[in-house]
């Protein structure tokens, strides 16, 4: 049932859609699961649904609850993809203590390797965003 909620709030483009996703993510249910497809499609889920906001992204606590997400997801990623779709949603919701975990992601193939630089670079230019 999970991918299709998810592929449902990834279609709407809404501001709601992200910060339901934004809920699954942080529901004690989906916390308590070591599921690497579960956690890989939420992954793909905040990155799509954040991407395609209408306002440009997530509010300020949903960054922290995406954030808190993605940083423990980043503990089990499974394959070079899921590193690849966890940077390209630390775009979105990472912070600086989201630097130290981009640049311990271990090395992707070519075609995936811009997206380190694509998910510091929004990073610092958020930090320069003032509140």
């Amino acid at each position: 049932m999970l991918p299709f909620v998810l592929g449902l709030l990834e279609a709407l483009k809404t501001d709601e859609a992200l910060a339901t996703v934004v809920r699954i993510a942080a529901s004690d249910e989906i916390a308590g699961r070591a599921d690497p497809q579960q956690t890989g499609a939420i992954v793909n889920a905040l990155n799509l649904a954040a991407m395609n906001s209408p306002t440009g992204g997530p509010t300020e606590p949903d960054r922290v609850v995406g954030r808190d997400f993605l940083h423990a997801a980043s503990a089990r990623p499974a394959s070079e993809d899921q590193w690849a779709s966890l940077l390209c949603a630390l775009r979105f919701f990472g912070d600086e203590t989201s630097l130290g975990l981009i640049s311990a992601c271990p090395p992707l193939p070519p075609h995936w390797e811009p997206v380190r630089k694509s998910a510091v670079r929004a990073i610092r230019k958020a930090m320069k965003r003032p509140d």
